[in-house]
């Protein structure tokens, strides 16, 4: 088994903390960053809220990992992180400007995901390796649809 069906799982969840203090409190703060360019709102509350839940699960699936019941969670984490990352990247390049979360999504999360996903290649199994990245893209758009349905329309 591989590094992070031990205790490198946890640097998901440790650097997910690192990711969420970034995008709450750095330069524009991540929620008012998103209004800006998309026009809408998420308020500190939801942001919490869902980033709590967020990490609730994300700690679940270490704690299944480490389990040794779950390891097709690494590359599933390891997409989540990486293309967050790569999202993060991507905004700020696009608006040439800080985006928060950006930094932790490139020194971190980038390399993190990386990692998971082409190290577990190694002692996953392909069929086990595929359900991961499957179950990574799918949770990617489920983040995505709670980050969009937690926001609302900016008014004024």
């Amino acid at each position: 088994m591989g590094f992070f069906a031990g205790d490198g799982a946890w640097l998901f969840p440790v650097t997910y903390l690192a990711h969420i203090l970034e995008e709450a409190l750095m330069g524009d703060r991540l929620s008012f960053w998103v209004r800006r360019i998309t026009g809408r709102e998420m308020s500190r509350r939801a942001f919490l809220t869902l980033n709590g839940l967020l990490l609730a699960g994300m700690i679940g699936g270490v704690l299944l990992i480490r389990a040794r019941q779950s390891v097709w969670l690494v590359p599933a984490l390891g997409i989540l992180v990486g293309a967050n990352g790569f999202g993060h990247l991507i905004g700020a390049i696009t608006t040439r400007a800080y985006a928060p979360g950006v930094v932790t999504g490139v020194l971190m999360w980038i390399p993190l995901g990386a990692i998971a996903l082409l190290g577990s290649t190694i002692w996953l199994t392909p069929g086990a390796w595929a359900l991961g990245v499957g179950a990574g893209l799918l949770m990617c758009g489920l983040v995505f649809a709670l980050g969009f349905g937690s926001s609302r329309p900016a008014v004024g």
